[in-house]
């Protein structure tokens, strides 16, 4: 429990740290490659499990983006900007391609990021619902 522990302080460390240094072509870059990341979450892999909130965290940064919701501090948003470039570098701590293991330091910044970020995302899902796109 201990081990894990240090990997979810050491995961919160490097996302906080990545979050401060978003710039608005990060962003850009989330919506321009929002379906190549959806692709990496579609339901195979450690990844999958998050497939939904993953979907759910495009759209945020795009109505973000978008200035269509603006409900969330600027600090979770970068947060999830952050963790969405993450995931499709393919040199990353684990680079994805060691089988078995290479998506599980991205697995681990995903659970990082929605736990920070879970009641904004929950707040955001409600919305959403009441305002699908046109």
């Amino acid at each position: 429990m201990a081990i894990k522990n240090k990997l979810i302080k050491l995961n919160t460390d490097y996302l906080i740290n990545g979050a401060s240094k978003i710039t608005d072509d990060d962003f850009r870059k989330v919506i321009d490659k929002s379906e190549e990341i959806k692709n990496k979450f579609n339901n195979k892999g450690p990844l999958g499990e998050f497939n939904e909130d993953i979907n759910f965290l495009i759209y945020l940064v795009d109505d973000y983006w978008n200035k269509k919701y603006k409900r969330i501090s600027w600090e979770e948003i970068t947060t999830v900007v952050f963790t969405l470039l993450y995931v499709i570098k393919p040199l990353d701590f684990i680079p994805d391609l060691i089988p078995g293991i290479g998506l599980a330091d991205d697995a681990g910044l995903v659970e990082v990021c929605l736990n920070l970020t879970r009641n904004d995302l929950a707040a955001y899902k409600k919305w959403k619902k009441l305002n699908p796109p046109n």
